[in-house]
This record gives C-alpha cells, structure tokens and sequence, in this order.
C-alpha cells in the first residue's frame, strides 16, 4: 500500500479517534437505557404486588429481588406475577385500596326453612349467614319448584293446596350501601296434602244407673225417676218393648217416665242418636199385680227383711216376693244391692240412734246427749243399750242425718221407715232408767214440750229435703194426746203427722194394753186415731207383733176393718219366710160395701163383695156367729158358724 502523506496521516487519526468516541458514547447510552429500564421493571414489580396487597391481601414483602422467588411466592398465593399493569395496578386498584373498610354483602352461610311440608302448615325463612358492611337488610322471594311464587315476599309462607306436590324454596337478597347480593335455601321436600282431621268419636250411649222408683201397678201410669248418663238427643224411653206413656228429659243425668201399662219385670231403655242404652240390674222394673184402687178388702203386706230372711232375699224369690209384698223394710247396705229388683222397699233408719262403737261416735261425740252430770244418754231399749240418744236440738246433727239419708235413699229405695219418731224425752242411763237430758245447744233441760217442738222441725226438714220418696213414721198412737189419748189432737204431733205419707201403728192390735170398750186404751179409740189420720191424707200400717195364725188373723180382720184401700199390715214377724207364708196374707175381699160396725157385745164386722170380716175386742163375752151360707176360712176351711173369744177374729171368703 503506498504512503501516505502527513495531512492525510493526521486525518485518519482524528477519524479514527472520533470513531472510537463514537463507539464509546454509544456503548455509555447504552448502558444507561439498560439501568433506566431495570429500574422502570422493579418500580412496576412494586406497583404491581402493592395492587394485589389490596384485592388479595398476600404478598406482603415489599420488594423480591430475585424475579423467581417473586413467582414462587405469588404462585403459591394464587396472583400471578405476569400480569399487566392495567389488571395489576391499574386504575381499578387504587379505587379499591380508597374503599378498603367497605365490602357489599357476602353469603357465608345459605338461608334455611323451618316447618312441615304439608298442606295448611306455615313454612319460616332463616335469612343465613352473611358477611358485609353493615347495616344489611333482607328481602325474601318463595319459590315454587324453582319459580318465584307471586306475593310470597315475607319471612314466613303458609302452604296451599296450589303447593301439593311440588318442592319449596326461598332466595334471600341481602343489601347495603355497597351493593347486594341473593342466596338460596336447599329445597324442602315435596309438600304432602293435608291428611282431613280424624272423624270425631262417636257419642257416647245413654246408661241408666237406676230407677226410683223401680216397681209400679200393671195399670201403668207410675212416674219413675231415671238416672243415668248421656241422656242428650233422647229418642225413646222403654219399658221393655212398651214405650213409655211419656216422658221429660230434666238433664243430661235425668228423666221422668210414665210407666205403660205391663206384667211381670222389664228393662228400662234409653234410645238417643248414639243407641241404646245396655241392660242390666240397675234399670229393671217390676210391675206388680196390685189391688185395684179402693179395693179395701185386698192385702197390702210389708215385709222386714231382716237377718231371717237373707237365705230367701235372692233375685230368683223375685217374681213371690211381687206377688205378696206390698212393701218390704230394707237394711242398707245388705239390701242396697236388692233394690233393683225386689218390691219397692223403705230403708231403715233411725231418728236419732248414733250406735255405740260407731265412728260417728267418735267423730261427733257432741252430738251425743248427756244428762246434768256430762254422762251419755241412750234410747232405752235392750239391756244393755246400745244406741247413744243423738242431740235433736242441735241443727248439725239433724242436717247430717238427712244428708246421709237421701244418700241412702238414692240407691234405688221407695222411701225411708224412720223408727222412734218419739213425741217425748224418750232417753235413759245405761239401766235403762228415765233421765231428763241436757241440749248440747242450749245447755238446757230438753222438757217433754220442748222435744216435741224438736222432733216435729226435724220431720219437716226431712220432709222438704226428700220430695217424691214415701216417708213412715214409727211414732206411737197415744204421744200427747190428752185426755182423749190420741196424737192428732194435739197440734205438734198433728205437724209431726203432717210430714209423714205413712204411720206406722207399732204392735198393731196385738198390743197387750189395748182395752175393750171406748176409753182412752180402747180398741174403739186406736180405730178413731186411725180415722182421724186417713182424715188428713195419711196411711197406716197395722204393724202386728203375734206370730201364732190366731194372732195374724186377728191383727188381718182389723186391717180389714179399718182400711181405705191405701193402707198397709204386717205381722209374723221373721216366721213369715218364702217357704212358711200363711196363706191369710194372701186373701182378698174385693171391695167394701160398707163402713165397719160394731155391736153392743164388742163384735167388730164389716163386709166386702168377696166376703166378710168379724173382730171380738178385747173383754168381750164368746160369741158364736151363725152364717147365712157356708163361707170359707183360711184357718177353718169350709164353715157355717163360727164361735169367738176374745181377742179372735174370723176372715172368711164366699164360696
């Protein structure tokens, strides 16, 4: 290559030294647009985990030096380190890092139901669990299989037959001042009709309890008293297979029915809408074959059904004991269980015996009288007695005892046999001696007067406490009578009377005391008393004490003299059983043509259509009597004569 020359020598080396200038400059610039965007990549990097900080709140190094780890931990995190500034760090981070303590509603937990899916039930909304910046309100919408059901925006929905068969749910929208958000519940299952309620028991039936009373004539026309349950939408009462005459429903637990007209024993029914009612013991009614009304020479017998009878005092005696007993004096309780079916009976009681050993002893001893000295009083009979003489001055005393008796007559009895309806201080020591006693009220004397005054309120308070029920007197004939002997000439005693339906004559005509003639003690006067009582609407019963068949006939014939048809005799005592009945007791003479009559001689007679009657009282001569044609007698069979003595009576019957 040839020389150069020096200007072109120095040329090249300016060139070449501008070149490497050049060179170098350009290698500065280009270390420093290296530098600049190393420095733009870290800020970005920095913009952009500050971005996620807010929206994810990881990544919580403020600086990664080395790009990998950078990755790793933003993988891990679930941020991605690639993404672009606008997704990363853009406007919409800085407007969510300025609301940083507000959040819009955020279902945490879904909505519930509660309640059955049947038709007719109510179905309850539980809104869930929500998340949010509070305060948040709810709104419910009820869905039906998945469509909204219209109107059912309420916390609770009630089911319809519309809902039948399909399932239920509820979407709940929760919202704030951020915004809102909706959630669903889990369906129900499918709702089930309604199962129609369960038809209401049928009614009870009626049941009858018992009857009173539980007997009347074959006639009919008896008013029973029904008692029992369920007497609602009556329909029909029977007796047997006659219905009744007629009938009133009282109440639910009472009817009075007329008896139709029968023979023998029935059963009682009630018929409602429910049925009617079963049969048993407590709804029997027997019919008995009784004297037509008036018929004075017919035999209305009473029977006691004491301890002698027990052995016969059976159902299957039933259908003998109506066809001769008129009445019957029962015991409770023994006989309380018999009233359903044996004649009509009257309960014993006792007017004012508290017996000795008895709780109402020890319960009530005030009401026990006592004489000056504070020493118990009894009733003086036995030896020794056994029944404490109860206060009659004092109210408590006479109310319980009427308490206790209409308990007792409610067991099915016709009425009550009140004994020792005593018109006089009748109390005494334990030897039986009279002493005066002392009222337990008063804390005086009880006089003779005074007692009397008792004993007629408390007949009267009994009297008023038990309509309907026949009450017996067991009183004697002669109490307060004067001078003329007899008690319904005194007014008390005609009060005591007055309160009765029945007196009981005890002893009848066997009474040892009674006299010839027509003194105070005379047969004559007990005959006046009787009078003197039917006078005032009252019955008797000639309550005979002989159980020879002379004495029966004599206590019979003047039953028959002195009857009106309504009255009542007894006698025989415990002798007359089922199997040992005399055969008097079974007489009747039919009507009466005439009063009674008697002779200057003592002889009583009177005459029925059946036959004739003849009584010689007490003193009188023998008298032989001659019949007009032969007649028959229940203890002499065929006679035409009859010779009497004293005390003697002859029932005869034409033939």
């Amino acid at each position: 290559m040839p020389r150069q020359t020096g200007v072109n020598s120095m040329a090249f080396l300016n060139a070449r030294r501008s070149g490497r200038l050049l060179a170098s400059m350009l290698s500065l610039w280009v270390l420093l647009a290296a530098n600049a965007a190393g420095v733009q990549a870290s800020k970005h990097h920095r913009n952009h985990h500050r971005g996620a900080h807010h929206r994810h709140r990881h990544c919580r190094s403020s600086s990664h030096r080395v790009h990998r780890r950078r990755g790793a931990r933003c993988a891990v995190r679930g941020v991605s380190p690639h993404r672009t500034a606008s997704s990363a760090g853009g406007p919409q981070d800085k407007g969510q890092g300025n609301q940083k303590h507000s959040a819009p509603p955020t279902n945490t937990s879904l909505p519930s139901i509660s309640g059955s899916a049947l038709q007719g039930q109510t179905l309850t909304a539980s809104s869930g669990s929500w998340s949010g910046t509070n305060p948040i309100a709810y709104a419910y919408q009820w869905q039906r299989a998945g469509s909204n059901i219209s109107g059912a925006s309420g916390a609770s929905y009630a089911l319809s037959a519309s809902d039948v068969g399909y399932t239920i749910a509820v979407v709940v929208t929760a919202r704030n001042s951020v915004g809102s958000s909706s959630a669903t519940s889990v369906s129900t299952a499918a709702v089930a009709a309604s199962t129609p309620p369960e038809p209401p028991p049928p009614a009870p039936g009626a049941a009858v309890a018992s009857l009173s009373p539980s007997s009347g004539p074959e006639a009919g026309g008896t008013s029973v008293s029904i008692t029992g349950t369920n007497f609602s939408g009556v329909t029909a009462v029977k007796f047997g297979s006659s219905s009744a005459a007629g009938y009133t429903v009282n109440s639910a637990s009472l009817i009075t029915a007329v008896s139709p007209p029968g023979r023998g024993t029935v059963d009682v029914t009630v018929s409602t809408t429910a049925g009617t009612s079963p049969t048993g013991s407590s709804d029997r009614f027997s019919y008995a074959a009784q004297p037509p009304s008036g018929a004075a020479g017919a035999v209305r017998f009473v029977k006691v059904a004491d301890s002698s009878f027990d052995a016969e005092d059976i159902e299957s005696n039933a259908s003998f004991m109506w066809e001769h007993f008129t009445r019957m004096i029962g015991f409770t309780s023994f006989f309380d269980s018999r009233t359903a079916w044996a004649p009509p009976a009257w309960v014993y009681q006792d007017a004012y015996a508290i017996y000795a050993g008895s709780s109402l002893e020890k319960e009530h001893p005030e009401w026990i009288l006592r004489d000056a000295s504070g020493n118990k009083l009894y009733i003086p009979y036995g030896n020794p007695p056994s029944q404490f003489a109860g206060d009659i001055s004092n109210p408590a005393f006479r109310q319980f005892w009427i308490q206790r008796t209409k308990g007792v007559l409610a067991r099915g009895y016709r009425g009550v046999f009140v004994d020792d309806v005593d018109m006089w201080a009748n109390t005494g020591n334990a030897n039986g001696e009279k002493v005066v006693p002392i009222s337990g009220v008063t804390g005086t004397p009880i006089s003779n007067e005074a007692w009397r005054e008792y004993m007629a309120t408390f007949m009267r308070e009994l009297r008023e406490a038990t309509p309907g029920y026949e009450i017996v007197h067991n009183n004697e004939w002669y109490a307060d009578g004067g001078s003329a002997n007899r008690g319904t000439t005194a007014p008390v005693v005609r009060s005591e009377i007055a309160a009765a339906d029945v007196l009981n004559i005890e002893r009848g005509v066997n009474d040892g005391g009674l006299t010839g003639g027509t003194g105070a003690w005379s047969l004559a006067n007990l005959f006046t008393y009787i009078d003197e009582a039917h006078a005032m609407g009252k019955a008797v019963t000639l309550d005979g004490t002989s159980s020879v068949v002379a004495g029966m006939e004599y206590n019979l014939a003047a039953y028959f003299l002195i009857s009106t048809g309504k009255d009542y005799v007894s006698g025989g005592g415990s002798s007359q059983t089922i199997k040992s009945f005399w055969a008097g007791w079974s007489v009747n003479l039919g009507e009466a043509t005439g009063p009674r009559e008697r002779s200057s001689l003592g002889l009583w007679s009177r005459r029925f259509t059946g036959g004739v009657v003849y009584l010689l009282e007490p003193g009188a001569a023998t008298q032989t009597i001659i019949l007009p044609s032969t007649m028959h007698s229940v203890t002499l069979g065929s006679v035409s004569s009859i010779t009497l003595s004293a005390r003697q009576a002859a029932v005869l019957l034409t033939t």
